[in-house]
C-alpha cells in the first residue's frame, strides 16, 4: 500500500462522528487535514489534539465557504489530495409532517454540500495532478424507509 504521508485532504463534518474518525486516522497515517464544520471553537479544540491539521469552519451550504477552505488549505498545506464529503444531517418524520425548510435543509447539507465541496476541490486536486473524492452516504442510498424521505432523497441523490 503507498503511503500517504505528505498528502491532504478536506474532510467535511469533521467536528464529530464518522467525520472525526477519519480525520484521526488521516493524521496519523501523516496526512495534513482540514477540519471542516460549523463549530470554531470545537474544530480548533480538534486540531490542537490531532496536530497537523487545520481548523476550517464553515457550512457546507455556502459555497463561498468551501472555496475559501480549500484556499487555506493549499495555503496550509501546499494543495489538496483528498476530499471526504461527510457532513450530513437527518430530520425523520412522515413527509407530509416535515416542513419545507427542513427539507431544504437535508437536501442543501447532504447533497448540495457535497457538490459545493466537488465543485471548491477539483481544481486543486487537478493543479496536483489528481486526487480522490470520498462520499459518505448511507444504506438510505438504496434502501429507503418509513419517515426518511429528505434524508433518502439526498442520500440516492448523493449515490448517483
Amino acid at each position: 500500500m503507498a503511503s500517504l504521508r505528505g498528502k491532504v485532504a478536506l474532510v467535511t463534518g469533521a467536528s464529530s462522528g464518522i467525520g472525526l474518525e477519519v480525520a484521526r486516522q488521516l493524521v496519523a497515517s501523516g496526512v495534513g487535514v482540514g477540519l471542516f464544520a460549523r463549530s470554531q471553537s470545537k474544530l480548533a479544540h480538534i486540531a490542537g489534539e490531532l496536530g497537523n491539521s487545520l481548523a476550517l469552519p464553515g457550512e457546507v451550504s455556502r459555497y463561498e465557504d468551501l472555496e475559501r477552505a480549500v484556499q487555506q488549505l493549499e495555503a496550509r498545506f501546499g494543495g489538496l489530495d483528498f476530499l471526504i464529503n461527510n457532513a450530513g444531517v437527518g430530520i425523520f418524520k412522515p413527509v407530509h409532517e416535515l416542513t419545507p425548510e427542513e427539507w431544504q435543509q437535508v437536501l442543501q447539507t447532504n447533497l448540495t454540500g457535497a457538490f459545493y465541496a466537488t465543485k471548491a476541490a477539483v481544481p486543486a486536486m487537478q493543479k496536483r495532478g489528481g486526487g480522490y473524492i470520498i462520499n459518505i452516504a448511507s444504506l438510505a442510498s438504496k434502501n429507503a424507509f418509513a419517515n426518511g424521505a429528505a434524508y433518502n432523497a439526498s442520500k440516492f441523490g448523493l449515490l448517483g
